[in-house]
């Protein structure tokens, strides 16, 4: 549902959604990702990164969510841990580390 209604341009409604099923799962991975992903689209960007890492403490393992993390570090102006998505990323994804390594380089 949450997902949708992000689809849908709804952010404020997929957000309430998002944190209404971490209530009842804190470990739904998928929430803090997409919960995560609402944030950033509020330009709450900061909330979003402590989202994505929380997803990443349960599930290190998703390429998806190191990508959102590097992104929202680029936007916040963190190059170091940005650069340290991309490391993990490389091993994990080599596509999704280059679509970070782009924005990486035209950050400088």
């Amino acid at each position: 549902m949450a997902s949708c209604l992000l689809e849908e341009g709804k952010v404020a409604e997929a957000i309430a959604h998002y944190g209404e099923a971490l209530l009842w799962k804190p470990d739904y991975t998928v929430a803090r990702y997409g919960l995560g992903n609402a944030l950033i689209r509020q330009g709450r960007v900061q909330e979003a990164i402590t989202e994505f890492t929380e997803a990443l403490k349960i599930r290190p393992d998703v390429a998806e969510v190191h990508l959102a993390l590097g992104l929202a570090y680029v936007m916040t102006g963190n190059r170091k841990l940005a650069r340290e998505e991309y490391d993990l990323l490389k091993k994990m994804n080599p596509a999704m580390a280059s679509i970070l390594s782009e924005k990486l380089s035209k950050w400088r």
